[in-house]
């Protein structure tokens, strides 16, 4: 690891917090400007300078610590970075770990689509289906009421002409329903 002294010099930044002002405010101008200074060669050099005002050195307790906190977690970062720099970019076993679950959970959701999809399709050739021959329906829905309350015989609905035709002349003395004599 560098040296400390080289780490303070390289950084250019530090955080002074907005609840500093509670201390500031009951310093004379002269003590917060000392307390500035104080921070300042800080913040440079990393070593922390003393006042003989019980105020200002008071007030750099409290600073002190949490500029030395902050120093600590920009290391502990800057370390943390370093390392992941040295693996090269490759990926941890959890991270692979995560990313085969994802994996699953994508094929998995792609089937759920594909599925779905396919329901959506027969869904639409019923309703194809009942959009061309809706007098057919009507009467499907008529027989089967009637058929539930009175005991007929079931009927032959051909929904294609040309089947219809053939199974006529299989059996004439049967009347069969089409599409064109419900039509006409």
């Amino acid at each position: 690891m560098a040296d400390e002294n080289e780490i303070y010099q390289k950084k250019n930044s530090f955080i002074l917090y907005k609840n500093y002002i509670n201390s500031v405010s009951k310093m004379s101008n002269e003590q917060a400007g000392e307390l500035f200074k104080i921070i300042l060669h800080y913040a440079n050099t990393g070593e922390l300078l003393e006042s003989e005002d019980p105020r200002v050195d008071t007030a750099l307790d409290f600073i002190g610590e949490r500029l030395e906190f902050d120093m600590q977690k920009y290391l502990d970062t800057c370390e943390k970075r370093k390392a992941a720099g040295a693996k090269g970019g490759s990926s941890s076993k959890k991270e692979q770990d995560e990313e085969a679950a994802d994996q699953k959970q994508t094929n998995a959701n792609a089937k759920t689509n594909k599925q779905t999809k396919a329901n959506e399709k027969e869904k639409s050739k019923t309703k194809q289906t009942q959009a061309k021959f809706p007098i057919l329906i009507l009467i499907l829905k008529l027989i089967l009421l009637l058929r539930l309350r009175i005991k007929i015989k079931p009927v032959v609905i051909i929904i294609n002409p040309a089947k219809a035709r053939a199974r006529a002349k299989k059996y004439p003395q049967k009347h069969l329903w089409t599409r064109s004599s419900l039509t006409a």
